[in-house]
């Protein structure tokens, strides 16, 4: 019929981790941080993952490193207390394909 159709496709690329702890308030203080990181960045897909005994907090969905980095440069400004923690890891991520 001719329209577009949008489909979610998965694929490797980059995230921001913003939080990896064990401790007994991880899970409390992922949670924190990713409403925190929403609040700033709404349209920003975040994630906690748990991956014992790690709670991690991930966020983005960037197809290059470059597109990462220059997320990661703006999110060290906008969250300071963070900066020192905020890494560049690749993931899966979920990219929205017009085709």
């Amino acid at each position: 019929n001719g329209m577009p159709t949008k489909s979610l496709k998965s694929n490797v690329g980059y995230r921001i981790q913003a939080y990896s702890g064990s401790g007994t308030h991880s899970r409390q203080e992922a949670q924190s941080r990713m409403s925190k990181i929403s609040a700033k960045y709404p349209y920003m897909r975040s994630n906690i993952v748990y991956k014992a005994p790690s709670w991690r907090l991930r966020v983005g969905d960037y197809r290059t490193r470059q597109e990462a980095k220059d997320a990661l440069e703006g999110m060290k400004e906008a969250f300071p207390a963070y900066a020192k923690e905020l890494t560049i890891v690749v993931d899966r991520i979920h990219i929205d394909d017009e085709e």
